[in-house]
């Protein structure tokens, strides 16, 4: 799950040049790029139905509920909607999947042209989160953490009401699905099934998914603290404690020991953390889920912190399904800057710095 910041100034997007370089729309210069949000909005919608619609198109199979009574299509019009937006947020549940090459190939092609724009809007549905923080502080005082457990309890408790009333799902179940949703992991063993469940879902992912990414980074600010980025409970070196792991490690404060691009050190200690969660998450659903293997426990924890949740291995008892959320919640953003750290060495790799003169 990616995130993009971006700053919404006179009623327009805008793009910081630091994040733009050239999309399937125009490419953008030094001053950055401004959309209308209407417009922008326009081309979501235009994109979304215009995927929908070639689908439905493209779709050709048929159910027969009896021998000889007229069939209907599988896929409907509402499916349709419901699949294209699934596949533009990457939630993916795999309940409506491509039956054809056509399909399958028309797919290709629509991840690649719409997922960038698409995470635009995303970030722009997840702007109440500021609306409802600055609100807030206009009547108390509270620090970044409080904040961030607001924008969560926000989401989670209206995600998980929701969905336990329309789908009629325990609680347990109902956060479960909340979360593998919201975080875009989307293992697939629990979705929505009725009309109403799936018109939820939308709307939950369009408000939710950049708040929760927003909500993750921040976490993974406070257990690996960058001062190059600093975009959650950052601020200056001197407002960060160290963790018993930086402690143990050695590590002392500083503007430098404090730079993930700069330090050694800091990515030893990222990297050990990573390691440490990830071997933590095998035991501990490796507890919950006895009839799992320690392979299938560490692949399933890869899977889950990579959002990339195919759902072959899942967490079915109440423990597991709580420890999921957890997981989530503590690792998504540590593992998405171990995932930028490698594709920086990645960069310099092939394209390493020129020489001084």
């Amino acid at each position: 799950m990616g995130v993009l910041y971006l700053f919404v100034r006179d009623g327009k997007v805008f793009i910081p040049p630091s994040f733009w370089k050239v999309s399937w729309l125009s490419a953008g210069g030094s001053a950055g790029v401004r959309l209308s949000v209407s417009r922008l909005s326009a081309c979501i919608l235009a994109l979304w139905s215009i995927g929908a619609l070639v689908f439905y198109a493209l779709e050709q199979e048929y159910v027969c509920e009896d021998e000889g009574s007229d069939c209907k299509k599988k896929v409907q019009l509402f499916d349709a909607f419901y699949f294209a937006f699934i596949t533009l947020s990457t939630i993916g549940y795999g309940d409506i999947v491509p039956s054809n090459l056509y399909s399958k190939l028309f797919l290709v092609v629509f991840a690649f042209l719409g997922l960038g724009l698409f995470s635009t809007f995303l970030d722009v549905m997840g702007s109440w989160r500021t609306s409802l923080l600055q609100h807030l502080k206009t009547r108390a005082s509270f620090g970044d953490l409080l904040e961030a457990m607001i924008v969560l309890l926000v989401v989670l408790g209206a995600g998980t009401m929701g969905l336990s009333w329309i789908e009629d799902l325990e609680m347990v179940d109902a956060l479960y699905l909340c979360v593998a949703s919201a975080t875009t992991v989307g293992y697939g063993d629990l979705k929505p099934l009725t009309f109403q469940g799936k018109v939820f879902v939308i709307a939950l992912a369009m408000c939710s998914i950049s708040t929760i990414g927003y909500v993750t980074s921040c976490v993974g600010d406070l257990i690996q603290p960058d001062s190059d980025t600093a975009i959650g409970f950052g601020g200056d070196e001197t407002q960060w404690s160290l963790s018993m792991l930086d402690r143990l490690f050695g590590r002392r404060g500083g503007k430098q020991e404090f730079s993930l691009s700069a330090s050694g050190k800091m990515k030893l200690f990222l990297f050990s953390k990573i390691f440490i969660l990830l071997l933590l998450a095998v035991l501990v659903i490796r507890h919950f889920e006895p009839h799992l293997s320690y392979t299938d426990s560490f692949y399933w924890s890869i899977m889950t912190l990579t959002t990339i949740g195919y759902g072959d291995v899942a967490p079915s008892s109440k423990e597991g399904k709580i420890a999921q959320v957890i997981l989530c919640l503590l690792g998504l953003g540590l593992v998405s800057v171990g995932t930028g750290v490698l594709g920086e060495w990645r960069k310099r790799w092939f394209h390493p710095p020129l020489p001084r003169s």
